[in-house]
């Protein structure tokens, strides 16, 4: 099973992001709607890769790499801002490659 974080501050962007995750029975998925949302996940769950989505700034994406790197996970940081569930899927089957 793979896991995934899914992180925007805009919430249909999430809702969709969340969905499209979690109806593929080979992934499951929990969402993060703000940056302190997602770090407390990512301490707390092993995440395979983290979406993020629209919302989150520069200098939050390179602290939730840090905190990757921190923590000794091995999440990768996949951005992700739009383009449909056929890009969605590519992006997360070419980072799980």
């Amino acid at each position: 099973m793979v896991h995934i974080l899914s992180i925007s501050t805009n919430r249909e962007t999430l809702r969709i992001l969340d969905r499209l995750v979690n109806q593929n029975e080979a992934w499951t998925g929990l969402p993060a709607p703000d940056f302190a949302s997602a770090k407390a996940l990512l301490v707390e769950h092993d995440f395979d890769l983290a979406l993020i989505g629209s919302g989150i700034s520069a200098w939050e994406q390179e602290a939730l790499a840090e905190l990757v790197v921190e923590t000794g996970k091995k999440t990768k940081l996949v951005p992700h801002f739009g383009g449909g569930s056929g890009l969605l899927y590519a992006e997360i089957a070419q980072a799980l490659d």
